[in-house]
């Protein structure tokens, strides 16, 4: 036990060193680093429209992926009015950014390809590219 508490106040240590020691604090003023950096969380036309969209029949929960449990025509207008909106063929909505990344860089990049990234990218975007084709290289945070 005392030889895994020494391990973990090791890796601390090496964070503190690094800058990358997190803590919580209290934040005050907009906190741009959270999932709700737009402010929906508390959107009025959101609520009004999760409000229609189960009046309307859409599930509560996911009980699995649109390709397991079965796609909706709702999901496809929705991702036609995003396709138009940014002026593209088509576009394609993930439940999480996480998701988002792993699908992308393990599937975009080909064996010819090579990603660069930055060393503190977010762990979704390695995993995506450890599941890819194409050679990777970390380089230095902001180099």
């Amino acid at each position: 036990m005392l030889a895994a508490l020494k391990r973990y106040e090791t890796t601390l240590q090496r964070f503190q060193k690094k800058a990358r020691l997190r803590r919580l604090e209290n934040v005050n003023g907009i906190p741009f680093s959270t999932n709700d950096y737009l402010a929906l969380a508390d959107s009025v036309h959101l609520k009004q429209a999760i409000h229609q969209s189960l009046a309307n029949g859409v599930s509560v929960g996911a009980g699995s992926s649109r390709l397991v449990g079965g796609n909706l025509a709702i999901f496809e207008e929705l991702e036609e009015l995003a396709a138009d909106f940014f002026g593209s063929e088509r576009a394609l909505f993930f439940n999480c950014g996480y998701m988002a990344n792993l699908a992308l860089f393990a599937t975009l990049p080909q064996r010819q390809d090579h990603v660069f990234y930055d060393e503190y990218v977010h762990a979704s975007v390695i995993d995506g590219i450890r599941k890819g084709k194409a050679e990777a290289t970390a380089f230095k945070h902001n180099d």
